[in-house]
């Protein structure tokens, strides 16, 4: 007989039907693997009226008192929205029984990166005009459900090692004790009420932070295109590779997603980690400067410069990676800078490429000072342009030349972003940037930036930062002929630019139309 059961319950029609589609067999393949038995359980395990008004979430609380569970040393209580890489370890191995087996909600995938990831999601969810309730720290979080923030962590639901010997009757105290349901608060269910209990009794063990990882947040952090753009083609390959990384990725409120990973194409040998062990340090010998201003004084003693903006955090392989192509095209007069940052988060890039691009990125960068002199702020050249039908002419698209025109308008009249008047005279002059096919830099989102103005780019962009960074391979290798590569363009302008933006204003079209009474 089996120690270990993964458990589930799925109530309902709609939940039945994700554990029959997506569920059942992926998690059999993993059970399999480590001797475990897997239940789900699909009927109402409390009829009650107080049953009724609550979520159905908070009957998970009821699954250790169940006959069936008596059976077993441990149940792994798996959320129906969950979804397992067949690779995984063992999730019982290393946990005390006497413990909780959770994750951390704060420390996903580590303190320092949880934040950032926060921060994005909310400055995305302000931009798209979607309501949240803030919980910037874990004592937030209890705190918005009158309970005592008295902890900095929050044991994660959806994924839990439990033993019913040891943990039967707190979950039940939970279920009978906490009654703030009944005011309609339903996001995260049962879970801050059973995670300030855990730890008021502590008997947490923290596990790994891929046992539970929440496919938002995974997003958020290495594919945040897909944030405003969730029907991207990319998207199965991004939800597969996201599996592959992890061991227990969370569809937390996006359950018609669970069918994008290609389950079939993952193995069972060990997990794939994005994060790699990047080069040591290289030698800087081109000055490197904090921003824009400063480049005329670097300029005034030497040919080229590295510019590393405030709150940019770059991979070490980014500054050899500009050395060698500032060197490789110091003459060649169509490249007027190098860029760090990289948006599309290819899972098959090879990290030893570059190409061109049309867009000069933010956070990290590098230029030439012949490429500088070319640089006029004023942008005096403008209003001629403009009206010439330069601009329609050079992108193609009535849309794309609408948003492009507004954002260089507002350059223009002193009032928008430092980076369209260089990415003016980069068109205007028909120059480029070297690119790298893996992220180099990771920014920091600008914290002055004005989030109801939608034309101009920092706002849509400002989902990108806080990227993860991969490092850069060597020796480099680039492409024949010196020209924007159209297809990863095209990809910018949809994901980060003017297709971004107008998604967002449909966004915030939904939620004011659904506001009205």
């Amino acid at each position: 007989m089996s120690k270990v059961a993964l458990v589930t319950l799925a109530l309902g029609d709609h939940h039945r039907e994700l554990w029959r589609r997506h569920c059942a067999e992926n998690w059999q393949r993993y059970a399999d693997r480590h001797g475990y038995d897997v239940i789900c359980v699909d009927e109402p395990l409390d009829t009650s009226a107080r049953a009724r008004e609550r979520t159905p979430a908070w009957q998970r609380l009821l699954l250790l008192n169940q006959p069936f569970a008596q059976r077993y040393e441990r149940i792994v209580m798996v959320d129906v929205d969950v979804l397992i890489n067949p690779a995984a370890p063992s999730i019982v191995d290393g946990v005390p029984v006497e413990l909780v087996g959770a994750t951390d909600e704060f420390a996903c995938p580590s303190v320092e990166e949880y934040p950032r990831i926060l921060a994005k999601l909310q400055r995305y969810w302000q931009l798209s005009g979607s309501g949240f309730i803030r919980n910037d720290t874990a004592r937030d979080f209890y705190a918005a459900y009158d309970l005592p923030p008295s902890f900095d962590e929050v044991a994660r639901a959806g994924v839990m090692v439990l033993s019913p010997h040891h943990h039967r009757e707190l979950l039940l105290d939970v279920y009978r004790n906490h009654d703030f349901a009944y005011k309609g608060i339903g996001w995260n269910h049962e879970m801050r009420a059973l995670s300030y209990e855990l730890l008021r009794t502590g008997c947490v063990h923290w596990l790994d932070p891929r046992f539970n990882y929440v496919w938002l947040e995974y997003k958020a952090l290495h594919f945040p295109f897909l944030l405003n753009r969730p029907d991207h083609p990319r998207a199965a390959s991004a939800a597969t590779e996201a599996l592959r990384d992890v061991h227990f990725l969370h569809f937390s409120g996006e359950t018609e997603q669970m069918g994008l990973p290609q389950l079939e194409s993952l193995g069972t040998g060990r997990p794939r980690r994005r994060t790699q062990q990047s080069l040591p340090p290289h030698d800087v010998e081109t000055p490197v400067v904090r921003c824009e201003a400063e480049l005329a004084s670097a300029f005034e003693s030497a040919d080229q410069a590295i510019v590393l903006e405030d709150g940019c955090r770059p991979d070490p392989t980014f500054f050899r990676f500009c050395e060698e192509l500032l060197a490789r095209h110091r003459e060649d007069e169509q490249v007027l800078a190098i860029v760090g940052a990289e948006l599309s988060s290819d899972c098959d890039a090879r990290p030893d490429r570059y190409r061109f691009t049309r867009y000069p990125m933010p956070g990290g960068w590098a230029t030439w000072r012949r490429a500088w002199e070319l640089h006029y702020p004023a942008m005096a050249v403008w209003p001629q342009l403009r009206d010439s039908g330069w601009l329609e002419e050079l992108v193609g698209d009535e849309r794309v030349a609408s948003f492009w025109a507004r954002s260089f308008d507002d350059a223009y009249a002193g009032n928008g972003d430092r980076r369209a008047a260089w990415t003016f005279t980069c068109w205007s002059k028909a120059g480029f940037c070297a690119a790298p096919t893996v992220n180099l830099v990771s920014f920091a989102a600008d914290e002055d930036l004005q989030l109801v103005n939608l034309t101009d780019p920092r706002g849509p962009i400002s989902m990108f930062a806080d990227m993860s960074t991969r490092p850069a391979g060597f020796p480099l290798t680039g492409p024949d002929l010196v020209a924007p590569d159209k297809d990863y363009d095209a990809f910018l302008e949809d994901v980060a630019f003017s297709g971004n933006v107008s998604r967002l204003l449909a966004r915030i079209r939904d939620a004011r139309s659904l506001a009205r009474p």
